[in-house]
């Protein structure tokens, strides 16, 4: 895995550094960005499958978290996400919220080997 690299989501400019995972929004899309950085801010407690949020620096100009390891195609196409994660959540609304845009780039692996959600921007909501 690499130490320092960048990728460009929808709305947000990503910087990985080592552990974290820098989200800002993208100059290209401001307005958006900063909505998805304040919805995933907003919701981060939701569920423990999500990407742990460190920091959200204020009017949503930076999101800090941890660094996981993406989902592969491979592994993303042998993994049924709905039965992984029914038995692991709580409720019904939870695995909702979890499903919502369920794209491999969506989802990674912590070290303990859990999948978590990586991204759950706010137009997932009316999904």
């Amino acid at each position: 895995m690499k130490w320092f690299y960048t990728t460009r989501g929808g709305s947000r400019f990503i910087l990985i550094i080592g552990n974290f995972v820098l989200k800002f929004p993208y100059y290209r899309t401001v307005g958006e960005g900063i909505k998805q950085n304040k919805y995933e801010w907003q919701n981060r407690n939701r569920s423990k499958y999500l990407t742990k949020l460190y920091v959200s620096l204020p009017f949503g100009l930076c999101n800090i978290a941890e660094r996981v390891t993406p989902l592969n195609k491979y592994d993303y196409s042998r993994l049924d996400l709905k039965e992984y994660f029914k038995v692991k959540v709580k409720s019904e609304e939870e695995l909702r919220f979890l499903l919502v845009d369920s794209f491999s780039r969506n989802f990674g692996r912590r070290k303990n080997g859990d999948v978590v959600k990586l991204d759950w921007g706010y137009e997932n909501e009316s999904s």
